[in-house]
C-alpha cells in the first residue's frame, strides 16, 4: 500500500528514493555494512522501531555480527548516556530475533 507522500507527491517520493539509494549503494566512503550500522544509532535515537528493524535486517544482510552492532550501541551509549541502551536493548533484541525468525533461525 502506497503512503499519503507516495500517493500525492509521488515525483517528491521517487526523487527521495533514489537519493536514499544512491547514497547506500555509493561505497566510495563507507561501506554498506557500516553506513547499516550507523542507521541503527540514528534509528535508535529516534525512537524508530520500525526503522531499527529495518537497519538491523539490512545491517545482518551486510555481513554484521550482533557483536558489531553492541559495539555501535556502545559509542552511543558513549555519545548519549546510558539511558540510550535502556530503551535501544529491547528494540535491537527485537529486531535481532525478527531476523533470524526470518533467515530460518530460532528465537533463542
Amino acid at each position: 500500500m502506497a503512503s499519503l507522500i507516495e500517493k500525492h507527491y509521488s515525483d517528491l517520493w521517487d526523487t527521495y528514493d533514489g537519493m536514499v539509494r544512491k547514497i547506500m549503494r555509493d561505497e566510495t566512503a563507507l561501506d554498506l555494512k557500516t553506513k547499516e550500522l550507523i542507521a541503527i544509532i540514528i534509528s535508535i535515537i529516534n525512537r524508530c522501531e520500525t526503522c531499527i528493524d529495518y537497519h538491523v535486517k539490512r545491517a545482518m544482510d551486510a555481513g554484521a555480527s550482533e557483536e558489531e552492532i553492541v559495539g555501535a550501541i556502545s559509542i552511543l551509549m558513549l555519545m548519549r548516556g546510558f539511558p540510550e541502551e535502556v530503551w535501544s536493548r529491547k528494540a535491537v533484541i527485537k529486531a535481532l530475533r525478527n531476523w533470524k525468525l526470518a533467515n530460518g533461525g530460532s528465537e533463542e
